[in-house]
Order: C-alpha cells, then sequence, then structure tokens
C-alpha cells in the first residue's frame, strides 16, 4: 500500500478525530480566536482618576462610560433611621447601608448621622457627616500656630466619610455636594491612595493638594479602572481650628451586570475573571471588552445576583457551571462589564 496516499495532508486533521478532537472542537478553535480578536481589540488602557467639579459633566461622562447610577439623598428613613441625629433626639450608627452601598466615618472610631443642618440640605431635608467630625488630638494649641506647610501630620483633623458597595463590587464614579462652612478643601482616597498624591514631590499628598468646596459645591471623581473603597477627605482642619464637613446628594457608579449567556461565553474563552494591574494601589481590577459595553449597557433585564445560570454547550460531557462559581473569579463578585472608555 502507497503510505503516502494515508499520509495527512499538511494542514489537515490528523488521526481518526483529527488535531483537535471531535467536530465541535474543531469549530470551537477555529472560532474562538476570530471572535476573542474582535472582542479585545478595541479594550481601551485606562486612564488616572479624574476630578469634578460640574455635577453635569460628572453624570454625563458616567452616563458615556455606561454605567449603572447610583443617587442618594439620604432621605429614606427605613434605611437611615438609626442615623438621624437632631437635639431633641439624637442619633448615630456606626455603618448603614443603602441601595447596595456601605456608608461609614473615614475613622473607625466615628460613627455616622444625617440632619437637617439648618435647613440647608441641597437635595430634600437631610445631609450626612460624621459624628464627631474626624479626629482632634486637644494639642493646647501647638497644631493651631503651625503654619502650613510644616503642621504635623496628628494636627489634623481629617473630617470624612467611606463607602463601599456592600457585594464588594468595583465602583467607578464618586462625587457629591460638599458644604464645610470655613472654605474647606477636600480630596479623594481610592483604595488607600489619595489621587493628589505622586511619586515624586508630593508623595502621600504630604503637601496636602485638593477641590476647595462650601456651600455645598459639588466634586467627583472618575476612576476608568475602578475602585472598591472611597474616602472623601477633608484637608484644612485643624484642632481647635476645625472645619466641619457635611454632604449631600450624592452619585455612584457601579458596572452593569453581563447577561447570564455573555457570562457563559467569556467562560468558555477563558477570559471571564481576568485580572489587570494597573496602579500598585490594586490588587486588580474586573476588566471586560470595551467593543460590548453598549449591548451591556442597553440590556434591560440584566439577571439578579443570586441567579444561577447554565454555561453555554461545548464539547464533551454535558457538565453545568454555576455562574460566578469558577475558580478564577475572585470570591463573592459576579463578572461585571468594566465600563467603555470611549
Amino acid at each position: 500500500m502507497n503510505q503516502e496516499k494515508n499520509a495527512p495532508r499538511p494542514g489537515s486533521a490528523q488521526g481518526p478525530r483529527g488535531r483537535y478532537g471531535s467536530r465541535p472542537a474543531r469549530l470551537l478553535a477555529r472560532t474562538v480566536p476570530l471572535i476573542a480578536g474582535a472582542l479585545f481589540v478595541a479594550q481601551p488602557v485606562a486612564s488616572a482618576p479624574v476630578v469634578y467639579t460640574s455635577e453635569s459633566a460628572f453624570r454625563n461622562a458616567l452616563t458615556t462610560l455606561g454605567t449603572k447610577l447610583i443617587h442618594e439623598s439620604f432621605e429614606d428613613n427605613t434605611a437611615w433611621a438609626a442615623s438621624r441625629n437632631a437635639i431633641v433626639a439624637p442619633g448615630s450608627t456606626p455603618l448603614v447601608t443603602s441601595q447596595g452601598i456601605r456608608w461609614t466615618s473615614n475613622h473607625t472610631q466615628n460613627n455616622i448621622a444625617t440632619g437637617t443642618v439648618g435647613g440647608s440640605a441641597p437635595d430634600g431635608l437631610f445631609a450626612i457627616y460624621s459624628l464627631p467630625h474626624g479626629v482632634t488630638n486637644d494639642s493646647g494649641g501647638y497644631c493651631d500656630s503651625a503654619e502650613d506647610p510644616n503642621v504635623p501630620e496628628e494636627c489634623f483633623q481629617n473630617d470624612g466619610l467611606k463607602v463601599a458597595a456592600q457585594d464588594g463590587e468595583a465602583l467607578y464614579g464618586f462625587g457629591g455636594r460638599i458644604d464645610t462652612a470655613n472654605n474647606g478643601k477636600v480630596t479623594f482616597i481610592l483604595d488607600g491612595v489619595d489621587i493628589n498624591a505622586n511619586d515624586t514631590d508630593n508623595i502621600d499628598n504630604v503637601q496636602r493638594e485638593g477641590e476647595f468646596v462650601d456651600n455645598f459645591a459639588f466634586v467627583g471623581v472618575i476612576d476608568e479602572a475602578g475602585f472598591f473603597v472611597a474616602e472623601l477627605r477633608e484637608l484644612r482642619g485643624k484642632d481647635t481650628q476645625q472645619v466641619l464637613l457635611f454632604a449631600d446628594d450624592f452619585t455612584l457608579a457601579t458596572a452593569v451586570p453581563l447577561p447570564p449567556a455573555i457570562v457563559c461565553f467569556m467562560l468558555a474563552l477563558g477570559v471571564a475573571g481576568g485580572r489587570r494591574r494597573r496602579h500598585p494601589r490594586r490588587a486588580g481590577q474586573p476588566i471586560a471588552p470595551a467593543a460590548l459595553s453598549a449591548a451591556i449597557a442597553s440590556s434591560e433585564h440584566p439577571a439578579p445576583r443570586n441567579t444561577s445560570s447554565v454555561c453555554c454547550p461545548r464539547a464533551g460531557h454535558g457538565r453545568r457551571t454555576p455562574f460566578g462559581s469558577p475558580s478564577n473569579i475572585a470570591a463573592g463578585r459576579d463578572w461585571r462589564m468594566r465600563p467603555a472608555s470611549g
């Protein structure tokens, strides 16, 4: 018998099942690279956090990114009941969870409170604040006599608030209206890193750079790479020269949940749960193909977080993969679509 007759042609399937095994597997092997390439060709490069002092520009930018917006004005008497504070009925609490967001003081020993702040809250009746306002050390005056930039760090009050998603998901925007009644200055600290710091002349923002805010002026930050914990911190207040931060009318942005079918497809590609390290402060952020952002943002019926989903058909036996359970997805986090950047 002619041995060359039975020899496989260059580039052809080899053996009775072919180079890639069964026919479904061969089909998957041919199509996955093409689809994966189409999905990732438009993946944007993450940019640095951007500060906004215009609320409309802030919200428009978040809408363009395709994020889900959450508005918080502290008016829900059920969620915020424990925080209500008044002269005739004092109250405060260490933590409030509202609309999936956890609110605390930026000092673990402090509580948060909501009050009418003299009727000046810009959205409804109530504004939020730390109680007490920041931390003071009763220095006897040496802190208040020191002049910038030589004020010891322990002299600053650092009044403020912290937020994080209840389910551990990433946030992409955080902003609200701030009143300090004393020409205060604020910064944002995302996952422990001050957005005004740099690695040369302002490590850890020792120069205390930030945005001046008063009379419930708006200030917000957007980070397209995402963050898990955001701190709003006042920078000027000192021991007996205190600057008290009150805030209201917040907008926060989270990622839009991926439809289960796309989650399954990405799991089949082995990309769901992919991570990218953009900055030493992050242990990695959820990313996904930007090319899908428009489709995700327009989804009218995202699957609930507690819903399991059967993954896409694949070659071999019919094992079912629970949504969110594979080991390459961070514990407790659904796969979410990272906002598109352009």
